[in-house]
Order: structure tokens, then sequence, then C-alpha cells
């Protein structure tokens, strides 16, 4: 399926981890979505539906496009956009008290004595710790932990080389690694969404090392399934000079036996070893800590009270002032069409014309949210030929890359292909 079908019959979009979402990236969306449906009504008519905490991990900035990682929530349309807030207060994860207690404390950066003592108190070996994941908060010390770790284990190892074009500091960034060393029988994750099931952060264990390929055996839909990973293309796009920084063909995969507190996000984990050094960021400890489903698998280590930080004064007033909001049977409260010069209009005024707008048409494109700085500019960011593009890239690349029986540099030569021209 193609990106421009995939929104144009999409009626539900459901955006998890909500928390982690720029806004910028969070204004992309909507206005690619409303484009390619040609619907004035924000994301293009289709509902939508958010989920998450923004007492977890904040946005990552990303100076490359520009995106200094603002929370979604300061978009000066997103009220109107969501005016249905709730808020979930029955928690399944865990179910001990102190847990849940001094998690909660964490992510709001308020710790009490007794949290202090009891996070102190889990700093211990745990049971069978061999098998647990561990939490770090730089991938720097993910690397060292999944070094150690994999030759530590039995049987031979082969290494996976990246076929990489361009800058060396834009090659670090890619999650799959430049030498992806394995061994039959370790711990592996996803670093690329392949499929509706075989997706981002998707853990298995190696079955079989080939040549060119490798066969992982994944629990999906609670079922053991062995699939066959090729290489895949990666990339960093500059779009201001619109041109790509690097490309890396690899294997998606990467060592799993330690992961970031970023990418464990949203996991539930049955033994966790969270490693709190270099941990600075609001949420970020409390996170870590909520991955363990119970004390008995949760070890904390190196935990100081200064690491616990408060989160910026705006996520406090987004909480303070959250409202269920009035939802009307016909849901004419949730639809809103984007006017001319910043005006929001219901959709029962959406063919009324302002007569003062026929002679400005430098204004038809601004939205309500064009002017909030320099990285929320908006309609201009994608021009009809950059859509098709991304559709054009989009399929080729699914078939190419993905589906056919190529190799790592026949594809990387045929992507090549498509953004020369």
């Amino acid at each position: 399926m193609s990106v421009k079908h995939n929104i144009k019959t999409t009626d539900l979009l459901i955006i998890d981890e909500v928390s982690m979402v720029s806004a910028k990236t969070f204004n992309k969306v909507e206005v690619l979505c409303r484009k390619i449906r040609d619907d004035t009504k924000y994301f293009g008519g289709i509902q939508v539906i958010l989920s998450g905490d923004f007492y977890q991990l904040p946005p990552v900035p990303n100076k490359i496009i520009g995106d200094s990682g603002n929370h979604c929530f300061k978009l000066p349309w997103f009220n109107d956009c969501f005016p249905h807030k709730v808020q979930l207060n029955i928690i399944h994860r865990q179910s001990e008290t102190a847990l849940i207690q001094c998690i909660n404390a964490l992510e709001k950066g308020e710790l009490s004595n007794e949290n202090v003592a009891f996070l102190n108190s889990l700093d211990r070996p745990l049971p069978n710790e061999d098998t647990a994941v561990h939490l770090y908060a730089r991938n720097y010390d993910v690397d060292i932990f999944n070094y150690n770790k994999i030759q530590q284990l039995q049987g031979e190892l082969k290494t996976y080389k990246a076929n990489d074009v361009g800058s060396d500091f834009y090659l670090r960034k890619f999650l799959a690694p430049k030498n992806l060393g394995l061994k039959v029988g370790c711990r592996v994750m996803l670093v690329r969404n392949l499929s509706d099931t075989l997706v981002n952060g998707l853990c298995g264990t190696v079955n079989q090392l080939n040549s060119d390929s490798v066969d992982v055996k994944f629990i999906i839909s609670n079922k053991l399934s062995t699939v066959t990973l090729k290489p895949v293309v990666f990339t960093t796009y500059d779009p201001a000079d619109k041109v790509f920084l690097a490309k890396r063909t690899q294997i998606p995969l990467k060592l799993a036996y330690a992961i970031t507190v970023h990418k464990a996000q949203g996991m539930s984990l049955k033994r966790v070893v969270v490693n709190c050094e270099y941990c600075f960021q609001p949420g970020q400890i409390g996170v870590a800590v909520g991955r363990a489903e119970q004390v008995d698998g949760l070890r904390v280590r190196n935990f100081k009270k200064s690491m616990c930080r408060k989160h910026p004064s705006h996520v406090l007033d987004f909480y303070n002032n959250f409202t269920l909001g009035i939802l009307k049977d016909d849901l004419s409260c949730c639809r809103h069409v984007i006017g001319n010069k910043g005006e929001k209009k219901d959709d029962s005024d959406s063919d009324d014309e302002d007569d003062n707008d026929d002679d400005d048409d430098s204004n038809d494109n601004t939205c309500t949210y064009a002017k909030i700085d320099d990285n929320f500019n908006s309609d201009s960011d994608f021009s009809d030929s950059e859509i098709e593009k991304l559709e054009l890239l989009d399929c080729f690349i699914e078939k190419n890359v993905l589906t056919k029986d190529q190799s790592s540099s026949q594809a990387k030569a045929a992507i090549d292909s498509v953004f020369n021209e």
C-alpha cells in the first residue's frame, strides 16, 4: 500500500507514547494528512486518538531538521483539535503500592524520603539476573554491555558490515550498527518497522546466520515465528537543502541484552536492571523503573535523589487545565475546519467565504499554528511534487528492498538512482 493510499483510506489514527512526539513532527503529520486528503478539517478529517503520559520522556531535539523538541500540546491549535481529554487511573502493569507510588513520584520529580529509601533498597542482585534486560541512559553504555555479553556467549561470531554513504557524523546516529556482530542464540531487537507485526523494538533470538541474511525467532501474536531478515536502507534527510546526508544499508537488528531508557518506554519487563548513571532528563528514571512488573524483578543501581528532576512548568499547567470537554452526540465538537489567517471555523461554516480575503492570496495557506516559531512552518513544508516523491519512494523501497531477493549493494544502487532523480 502506498503512503497516499494509506492516508486517504484511514478512518482512525492512534498515536501512542505521544509525549515523545515533538510539536514539529506532530504538526507535519497534521499538514500531510490534510493536504493528501484534500480536506480542510484537522488531519484531513481523520479521527485521531492520542495515548501517553507527558510526565514521561519528552521529545528528543533534532538539530538536523531544526526540531527543538517542544511538546506537541504547545501547538496553539492542539486544544481545538483535541477538546476531550481523559485521564486513566487504573494501573495494569504493576500491583504493588510502594512501587506504583515511587514511579508516580519519579515521573513528577517529587520524591519523598520514603521513596528514596525504597529505591536504595532495590540495589541488590536479582535471581536469574543473566536473563534481565539492562537499561541505560546512553547508547555508549548499551553498546559496551552488549559487546561484553556476546563475547561470553558460546559459538562463532559472524559480523555483517553495513554499506555506508555519507558523513560519519550522521552515520553514527543510525540505530542499525556499522558492524553487526551476532551469534546463534543471541538476543536481538528490530530497529525498523517492516510490517504491522514486525515493528521497531520487537525482541527475539537469532536462530540462524546466513551469508546475507539472519533468521530470527520472534513471538508474534503469542506464536513463535521464524523470520528471515535482509538488509534495508536507513537514510538521514536534510529538508532545508533537500539532500540526503547519509545512507546505510544494513540488517535492521541490534543486540538487546541492554537497551536505552528511551527505547524501553512502553515495554513491560519481567526482570530489569536500571542503571541510573547519566539519567538527568525529567521523567527518565520513572520511565525506567516503570518497565518492571514487580519489585522482585527490579534492580535499581547508582541512584541519587539529585537525578530526579521536575518537568517544565508547562507540563504541570497542561494537567492542571485537564478537562473532558463537552461531548456532543453528533461529534460536531470534534470537527473543525482550518481557516485563513489563523482562524478556526466550525464544520458548518466551512462553505462560507470571507470577502476580505479575495485579494490577499498570500494568506491562503496560513494555518492556526504557522506563526508559533520557525519550527512550525506549515503547508509550505510539503509541495505536491514532494508528496508524489514520498509515495514513489515508499512504493519503490517496499518492492525493491523489502520483498525482492537482492543484495545490499544492489538495493543501495537502486535506491541511489531514485534519490538522484
